[in-house]
């Protein structure tokens, strides 16, 4: 054991938290104060949560569980009636909230037209990919057929090059009615006048005067400002047709080395809709403030309404359920770490409240002045029933405190 003389003895917390906001913005709620009890949120149980992307609903599987109000039920609400949420404070995020809500509800939507029918799709492109590609090959050899085709008229009718002027033939007939008909429609009209009589039989002998059909033919010519060049046309359609089919053929050549595992592939697309949804999770949950540590909010530096940047503190919180107690003390001998520091000393100067801690010495270094030394030992700060034993900040009377460093296995 060694003896020591106490310059100096005060209480720590072990544990401290200085809280602020990854993102920046205007903050919008607060749901703590200077003095609230906080509980520690568990971030990485959370973000596997959003990771696995395994919460999807009983109702709709392809909809997933955490939007914003899931997000929310979980910081900002609590089901168990007194106790208070996780969440310290957040930011105005409407943006980040409607992308998140977008990407759930577009990924929903993508496993109800697709992802949610792997096996159905995968049987029925393993049957229709190879049929396309021969039907592609076909049609690639009949442009060129065609084309080959219409190029032999066009070199018969002189037309490889520029056409300036085109040519059309309209051909009509005219067709009358039978002689027969004629006269016994106007035969229902002849009456007893000789006059009416007359011009009946006229009118017969020019009808059978008359063709009973007639053919007109017209050729019309028509300059028009754009000219054309049919025969190149022709190929340049084949060529658009056979350069876009060269690219369908690549496009099914590639589908084909897969085709054993389409399942494999729709899982990895799926997953990584999953990964961008967690992305926008991510974002809209960083502008939710909670707590990595359980313990007392001290400190309250922003209130709604105001701006805050990144990195800017907001609130401070103090876990006092473990203390550091620190030592400035003159000691003649080496102090280890992991020694046992014991501190006697009677709380707030009452004689009655004279307690003995023993904690283990976690930091020792020596000071610039010979035998000075700073130690740091670390203890519970909760007696048998609870309680804390030390406020945060707690000084010791050196007078009347009396401290002791023991080796290992001295205690």
């Amino acid at each position: 054991m060694i003896v020591t003389k106490p310059v100096s003895l005060n209480v720590r917390p072990f544990r401290v938290s200085n809280l602020c906001f990854q993102v920046g913005g205007i903050i919008g709620e607060s749901f703590a104060e200077l003095g609230t009890t906080v509980s520690a949120f568990d971030f990485a149980h959370f973000y596997k949560v959003f990771r696995d992307a395994n919460h999807a609903q009983a109702v709709d599987p392809g909809r997933l569980e955490f939007d914003s109000d899931g997000i929310d039920a979980q910081t900002k609400t609590t089901p168990i009636v007194g106790a208070r949420p996780f969440a310290l404070g957040a930011l105005r995020a409407e943006a980040a909230k409607a992308g998140l809500n977008k990407a759930i509800n577009a990924r929903a939507n993508a496993f109800i037209t697709k992802y949610g029918n792997v096996a159905k799709i995968a049987d029925f492109q393993r049957a229709i990919i190879p049929a396309n590609a021969i039907q592609l090959a076909l049609l690639s050899d009949r442009s060129e057929a065609m084309r080959r085709g219409l190029n032999i008229e066009y070199d018969n009718l002189g037309r490889t090059g520029v056409v300036t002027t085109t040519t059309t033939d309209v051909t009509s007939k005219h067709h009358e009615e039978p002689f027969v008909t004629t006269t016994t429609q106007v035969s229902d009209k002849i009456t007893s006048s000789r006059a009416a009589h007359e011009d009946v039989v006229s009118a017969i002998a020019v009808r059978n005067n008359e063709k009973a059909g007639a053919v007109d033919i017209q050729k019309i010519e028509n300059t028009g400002y754009e000219f054309r060049m049919p025969q190149l046309e022709n190929n340049m359609r084949n060529d658009r047709l056979q350069a876009s089919l060269g690219d369908e053929r690549v496009a099914k050549f590639m589908q084909n080395l897969y085709l054993d595992r389409l399942e494999e592939v729709y899982k990895n697309e799926l997953a990584s809709l999953d990964a961008d949804i967690n992305q926008w999770q991510v974002a809209y949950l960083d502008t939710i403030l909670l707590s990595p540590i359980s313990g007392i909010v001290t400190g309250v530096y922003k209130n709604p309404g105001e701006l805050v940047s990144p990195g800017e503190p907001v609130f401070r919180v103090e876990d006092n359920s473990e203390v550091l107690i620190v030592a400035n003390v003159i000691c003649r001998g080496p102090i280890a770490i992991g020694s046992m520091l014991q501190v006697k000393t009677p709380l707030f100067d009452s004689p009655d409240s004279r307690v003995t801690l023993e904690a283990p010495v976690v930091s020792a270094r020596g000071q610039r002045d010979n035998d000075h030394w700073e130690v740091i030992a670390k203890c519970s700060n909760l007696d048998a029933s609870g309680k804390t034993i030390f406020p945060l900040g707690y000084n010791f009377d050196y007078d009347t405190t009396e401290v002791n460093i023991f080796g290992a296995g001295e205690i």
